[in-house]
């Protein structure tokens, strides 16, 4: 997939009415891109099958090239919370990352209990949103991480590893 460069460019978007996010932790320093690593360097998601459910198609693509950028496989995007766990169950990927308000109405926070507790699979919840009850909600499911829109490379790279780590 051609993608725009992605990983110096945080994604997401501003919700109308929506809490702000919590004040975001002081940047860390740079780290190197895959090219700068050296040649025989494997990149950081290697192998690891994503299914990316959002449903903002300019959002998939961005996360799209993040996940691919750090060497991971899309396997394959869902935009509501049925298909979202028909494509878990047929790709049964290893990690997918969930936008918490979708298309049809549901919560991605149902999608990812799903998906954890049945299938096994790591989540990574991506929210504007930083309302408690919310927050509660996606602390119940077990081994979820969280990255905060706006976010960026590194901060799905480690929310990514926390979700494989505890999965």
């Amino acid at each position: 997939m051609l993608c725009p460069s992605t990983l110096e460019r945080p994604i997401g978007r501003a919700i109308p009415g929506a809490a702000p996010a919590k004040a975001r932790r002081p940047a860390r320093a740079a780290r190197s891109k895959p090219a700068e690593r050296g040649a025989g360097a494997r990149p950081d998601l290697a192998g690891v099958r994503v299914l990316v459910i959002e449903d903002e198609a300019l959002i998939v693509l961005d996360v799209t090239c993040m996940l691919e950028a750090l060497g991971a496989e899309v396997c394959g995007t869902a935009a509501s919370s049925a298909d979202a766990v028909r494509q878990a169950r047929g790709l049964r990927p290893q990690l997918a990352v969930v936008d918490i308000h979708l298309r049809d109405g549901e919560t991605g926070i149902g999608v990812a209990r799903v998906m954890a507790e049945e299938l096994g699979v790591a989540i990574v919840f991506a929210t504007a949103y930083s309302d408690p009850d919310l927050q509660a909600r996606m602390a119940d499911v077990a081994g979820a991480a969280r990255v905060f829109k706006p976010y960026g490379a590194a901060e799905l790279l480690d929310a990514a590893r926390q979700a494989l780590r505890r999965s």
